[in-house]
């Protein structure tokens, strides 16, 4: 997405009429330290006041670098004759919660086919009542408007057609994130021919079924 100019100022830096800033009497402009300036950029050696604690330090390791702890994670093969070969997938378990190998296979199972036929409503392949219980109505409402667009481009060009309607999609490998017990992202990258496309999707636990709330894919 391209960011808009703010009005009234150039892009670099410089203010339109030579207007400088407003002045604030009163008032210190100094940023006050937040102890990081120490440990990356070892401002405030001259001044020991601006020195943090060893408490704020060990605080501060804890979350600069890696506790050591492993994450619980699952690797195998998605085996399904919808995609005709075995397709490796990764799940990772980043917080507590009721998880095994059959639920990381199943997630990433139904993470693979999703967005599958996610693409495939996009590209007018697919209806969307296929899987509109497992999609959001916001989500939902988006797919169905940029498939009209892309459908409609198809109709028009011959060769955007060729390169995103005419192929079946290919499965390459599917990695999976347990984010908490309610919410649950994965990422799939495929292919359209020889184009190559990586998806991605989140979906919240809501009552006993998974809702797909978003979901993108790129080039």
């Amino acid at each position: 997405m391209s960011r808009a100019k703010k009005k009234g100022t150039i892009m670099d830096g410089s203010f339109e009429n030579e207007v400088p800033p407003p002045a604030v009497d009163g008032t210190d402009s100094a940023i006050p330290s937040s102890g990081l300036d120490v440990l990356f950029n070892k401002k405030g050696e001259d001044d020991p006041e601006e020195l943090p604690t060893e408490e704020e330090l060990t605080e501060w390791k804890k979350l600069v670098f890696p506790s050591g702890r492993k994450l619980p994670t699952y690797d195998g093969f998605l085996d399904s004759d919808l995609f005709g070969r075995k397709i490796p997938f990764h799940f990772v378990q980043i917080m507590p919660g009721p998880c095994d190998a059959e639920f990381a296979y199943s997630m990433s199972m139904f993470s693979a086919r999703l967005l599958c036929n996610i693409v495939d409503i996009f590209r007018g392949r697919q209806k969307l009542s296929l899987v509109e219980k497992v999609l959001s109505e916001d989500y939902m409402r988006k797919l169905k408007i940029a498939s009209a667009q892309i459908v409609s481009r198809m109709k028009r060009d011959a060769k955007v057609y060729a390169q995103f309607g005419l192929l079946p999609i290919t499965v390459y490998t599917v990695e999976s994130w347990m984010i908490s017990p309610t919410c649950f992202e994965s990422t799939v990258l495929m292919g359209i021919g020889s184009r190559r496309l990586c998806g991605n999707m989140k979906c919240v636990l809501k009552g006993s079924a998974w809702k797909c709330v978003t979901a993108d894919f790129g080039m």
